[in-house]
């Protein structure tokens, strides 16, 4: 009897701990999707607390998505059977969704229909949208919308998307598919104004979108702390003053990066993935003074005409450093720029994390001379970092010593 007497505490505590919901709920973050779908099933008290973990994020990138979506390219299952299967999910669990990775059409447009209860959301992610073969029956309702029937020579001429700029109207025939999804994408970001990251499509339609659409819309979510416009161009100084909390900022090209008026204090990360001319880069940076990473494809060198070289040189040594910035990547140092890449690298003396940066003899005496606290660099056949963590002990040894 006492040697069973272990056991059957044990048996007891753990009856216990099940017992506590809000325990298994804690449990429960821990834990894969597919642990989440199997506990479910266990028993109705533990269906009710794992079916809101099971749908917090919605991912259509992973399984069983990506499963779903090759039977319908197989023809295992319909169209009309998966777009059904989609609205039913959205009726019933959309509420519970916070997080949404919608790369289907399919699902983008499920998710936006008035019948959707995806009104939740904290991040909305559609960057790389795929379309079935066959235009869904919802887009098809959402051209019926806009396109006009009525005309006396018997054409169907589109009436505008609300969104589309007049240039991009004139490429209105190319994939109704696509202004279908971007439609829908916007409509999400309405109907969720509690948003707190948002990705942007990968569609050459996005170029299309006019500025004061999107900022019309971005206007309302105050909560927006991340942002990926992957190919939109958006002015910079607009955008920042349009959404002033926005702590994280992702794109391919930003007109006016020189020209912001204000101070932006709340963005700690930026990438810009084009290149980028060294006065620019300085106006920017100074109206971004708690910036701590930056992304760029590379520094430009000035015209000689506009600003030579000594006259950057000067600007360099008669400007306060960027204190707060502390991780650099640089994708494609251009050659004609290395001379203000050292330039740049006088100005961040706290550099940390260094990544892709091409280093020249330029650069790289540059990095030793001013960046005294560098303690990481991600480069191929890149210099090892310990001299830079070397000189720092032995400087401290020897002031220890004094």
């Amino acid at each position: 009897m006492l040697e069973s007497t272990p056991a059957v505490i044990k048996e007891a505590a753990s009856s216990k701990v099940i017992a506590l919901p809000e325990l298994m709920e804690h449990i429960g973050h821990y834990l894969q999707q597919s642990d989440h779908a199997s506990c479910t099933l266990v028993c109705r008290a533990w269906n009710e607390i794992f079916t809101p973990l099971l749908w917090a994020k919605l991912d259509t990138h992973t399984k069983p998505w990506s499963k779903i979506m090759y039977k319908l390219d197989t023809g295992e299952i319909q169209r009309d059977e998966l777009e059904g299967w989609c609205k039913t999910i959205f009726e019933k669990h959309g509420h519970r969704i916070r997080h949404l990775g919608a790369h289907w059409n399919t699902i983008v447009e499920a998710a936006s229909l008035e019948t959707s209860n995806c009104r939740n959301l904290v991040s909305l992610s559609t960057e790389l949208v795929k379309h079935s073969h066959v235009t869904p029956t919802t887009v098809l309702a959402l051209v019926a919308d806009f396109v006009d029937f009525n005309n006396d020579d018997n054409t169907h001429e589109p009436r505008q998307f609300p969104w589309v700029s007049e240039e991009g109207m004139t490429k209105y025939r190319e994939d109704i598919r696509y202004r279908g999804t971007v439609e829908r994408f916007f409509l999400l970001i309405r109907q969720n104004l509690s948003l707190v990251r948002i990705q942007f499509p990968i569609h050459g339609v996005m170029k299309d979108v006019s500025q004061e659409y999107v900022f019309e819309a971005l206007s309302q979510l105050r909560n927006l702390k991340e942002l990926n416009l992957v190919w939109l161009p958006l002015a910079l100084p607009t955008l920042l003053d349009t959404v002033p909390r926005l702590e994280r900022l992702q794109g391919h090209s930003f007109p006016d990066l020189g020209s912001l008026q204000h101070q932006y204090p709340n963005l700690r990360t930026l990438s810009i993935r084009t290149y980028i001319l060294f006065t620019n880069l300085l106006s920017m940076l100074n109206h971004l003074p708690g910036l701590e990473e930056l992304q760029i494809e590379s520094v430009l060198g000035e015209p000689e005409s506009v600003v030579p070289y000594k006259e950057a040189c000067r600007i360099v040594e008669t400007s306060a450093p960027f204190l707060r910035l502390r991780t650099l990547q640089v994708d494609n140092q251009l050659r004609p720029g290395d001379k203000y890449m050292a330039l740049f690298l006088r100005m961040i003396p706290n550099l940390i994390r260094l990544v892709n940066l091409t280093l020249v003899y330029a650069v790289k005496n540059a990095l030793w001379e001013y960046c005294y606290f560098l303690d990481e660099i991600r480069i191929v056949d890149g210099p090892n970092v310990e001299a830079w963590r070397e000189r720092r002990a032995q400087q401290e040894k020897e002031s220890q010593q004094q």
